[in-house]
């Protein structure tokens, strides 16, 4: 079997939380599957800290003061491969990078199911990872399958093709709900190019930034005790 990487868990909350549980389940899952996980290598630092890959729980646990933690699931133990092209100009499926499939479908599959069993958790934390691992398996036998239609189709629009009639249908749902809300036509906003690039870029409306709407105008920000010049 190919090897998938568990990071964080316990040490990301200090075993308060259900990081360490959600770490045993990803393993405990993926026991019998193609893809096997396992605990990442990465030691402690001299601080006593484990780290962790570069994600959205890095900032969690760093301002929850680890009190929320939680685990990164990842094709790589404690560093990237020497060759990889990550965020560089070959870092794209038309650049000849190659992309495993059944390691995303196997990637997603685990992901649910353990999704699922963290939710069977209780309020105690009395439920082990094995028992909750079958509950999983139980409610969602079927894995994700890479050549099926709806596993292409948001392969082919996250790698492919980001101007895909898939994300386009999405997001003219989801630009008329919010005409609905919100009185206003915030359109489909920036297009994902073809190929999809996910190069870091600047943050504004049409880029993730959140704004209001008020008196006819729109703001991204407001600082204290700033005035309209107008």
């Amino acid at each position: 079997s190919k090897n998938m990487y568990v990071h964080g868990g316990e040490s990301t909350d200090g075993g308060a939380g259900l990081a360490g549980f959600l770490s045993e389940v990803l393993i405990e899952l993926s026991a019998d599957g193609d893809y096997s996980a396992q605990a990442a290598s990465v030691g402690n630092q001299d601080d006593g800290t484990t780290p962790i890959p570069p994600t959205p729980l890095s900032s969690l646990v760093q301002l929850s003061s680890s009190s929320t933690g939680g685990v990164v699931l990842t094709g790589f133990d404690d560093a990237f491969m020497a060759d990889s092209r990550y965020h560089s100009h070959l870092d794209s499926a038309s650049k000849g990078q190659t992309i495993d499939k059944d390691a995303i479908a196997s990637a997603a599959t685990l992901v649910a199911r353990s999704a699922i069993a963290g939710a069977y958790q209780n309020g105690d934390n009395e439920i082990d990872a094995e028992t909750a691992s079958a509950y999983a398996l139980e409610a969602l036998p079927d894995a994700v399958s890479s050549s099926s239609g709806a596993f292409s189709s948001l392969y082919d629009c996250l790698f492919v093709d980001g101007n895909c009639q898939t994300f386009v249908n999405a997001g003219s749902v989801e630009a008329n709900n919010d005409g609905v809300r919100t009185g206003t036509n915030l359109g489909l906003g920036l297009p994902l190019e073809t190929p999809p690039s996910y190069y870091t870029s600047i943050y504004y409306s049409e880029s993730g930034q959140a704004f209001v709407k008020a008196s006819g105008r729109y703001y991204g920000s407001m600082l204290e005790g700033e005035e309209d010049p107008d």
